[in-house]
């Protein structure tokens, strides 16, 4: 199932939900106002359904409910009155969250672990409306909100790794921006996740700061080589040698040098679009630049590591600055395998399949179908295969590449 059929399906189980606990929620209030007499725990019920939907206390209700509680109804009344006082609080400035948290700290000692849970989590979910748009505070804070620490943050997937690195560094952090930010790096090596943003954003001198402080054990590793393009669109043949995310920085860096200074070679411009091209998506070291890859893409979320326009530079740099027609040959088919990347995505803007992509066996029905579509869609990628066939079939790569490769088949 796609990822675009997940979400409707997901928006339509809790458009349900919502009308059902609404539907309770008015229930339940009816059979509250009803009560002649009620108890301590009915009044309790009507103030915090009150405060949960941002009502103004009742004043009287309050004091009436103060003059029922015992000792052990105490807390109850403590909790009417941090909710108010945090649905009053329309500031994230350290001075107006410690005195939410001041009154929050000694609360959470008097009741369960569950309820302390819900009662953080729903502190965390009025804080994050208030920090600006595309902060880590506010990204952690919603997700903490919604339960999300065991799985991977969209924001440490795709997050600024300085704005990230100067918030990790920061030492003005509130009581709750210090327990969300445990609570995540329970999970997460920090100096690994910094390193694989800095991979993301081609900075791999600081990638190679933070990764060289990860225990080599948790280094993310690949089977196969970072540097290789093959036949397969993913790269993931041929003779397998080992890197560890730490060991392609370094080369990558090494490449990223001589190209600003100008001393590379055709070669080493491959290379470098080589490594540029197995960090993305469709490569074989995706890992190296993603805390997490799944076989769908969502077009907009994860256009970081689908962007192939770096790689497809370097690869243009390597074939212009080049005489030998068995590395054009080389470098002419990776750029077709992007051009086809390309396409595809834009026929599948939403999600996509890696079953699509070059990865499938060439038998898959559903790779077929895509190179069929492509044929009629894009006519001038066609063209482009045309081209190549012609051009390179006499090289010993262009052979193998018209042989093994299914797409020339269908063009």
């Amino acid at each position: 199932m796609s990822q675009s059929n997940d979400t409707n399906r997901d928006e339509k189980e809790y458009k349900i939900n919502l009308k059902s606990y609404q539907e309770q929620e008015r229930y339940f209030q009816k059979i509250l106002a009803q009560q002649s007499n009620p108890s301590f725990f009915s009044v309790y019920s009507q103030l915090y359904l009150d405060a949960i939907n941002y009502k103004a206390l009742n004043q009287a209700k309050f004091e009436q409910m103060k003059s029922m509680a015992n000792t052990s109804d105490k807390k109850y009344v403590e909790l009417i009155v941090y909710l108010q006082k945090l649905n009053a609080n329309k500031s994230v400035d350290i001075a107006s969250q410690e005195v939410i948290y001041s009154s929050l700290k000694p609360l959470l000692n008097a009741f369960d672990s569950k309820t302390q849970t819900s009662l953080l989590r729903y502190t965390a979910l009025q804080m994050a409306s208030l920090y600006p748009q595309n902060t880590p505070e506010r990204a952690l804070a919603k997700d903490y909100a919604q339960d999300y620490p065991n799985i991977i943050s969209d924001i440490f997937k795709y997050a600024d790794p300085y704005k990230l690195q100067n918030y990790f560094d920061s030492t003005n952090k509130t009581y709750l921006e210090q327990k969300i930010l445990s609570t995540y790096l329970k999970n997460y090596n920090q100096n690994q996740l910094l390193g694989t943003l800095y991979m993301q954003n081609n900075d791999f001198n600081f990638a190679i700061n933070e990764l060289s402080r990860v225990k080599s054990s948790a280094d993310f590793t690949s089977n196969y080589n970072p540097f290789n393009a093959t036949i397969s669109g993913n790269n993931r043949t041929g003779k397998s040698k080992h890197f560890t995310q730490l060991e392609f920085s370094k080369v990558m860096l090494e490449l990223d040098t001589k190209i600003k200074n100008k001393t590379a070679t055709p070669t080493d411009y491959y290379l470098y679009a080589n490594g540029l091209y197995n960090k993305s998506w469709f490569g074989n070291f995706p890992m190296s630049s993603v805390s997490y890859r799944s076989v769908y893409f969502d077009a907009q979320k994860d256009k970081k590591v689908l962007d192939l326009s770096e790689a497809k530079k370097y690869y243009t740099m390597a074939l212009n600055s080049s005489s030998d027609r068995e590395l054009k040959a080389t470098i002419e088919y990776q750029l077709l395998k992007i051009k086809y990347n390309e396409f595809a995505s834009y026929s599948h803007t939403t999600s996509y399949d890696s079953g699509y992509s070059y990865s499938s066996s060439y038998w898959d029905d559903g790779f077929v179908q895509s190179l069929k579509s492509i044929a009629q869609k894009y006519p001038a990628f066609k063209a482009d295969v045309n081209r190549y066939e012609t051009q390179y079939k006499d090289t010993n790569y262009g052979k193998k590449a018209i042989k093994e490769c299914a797409t020339f088949r269908y063009f």
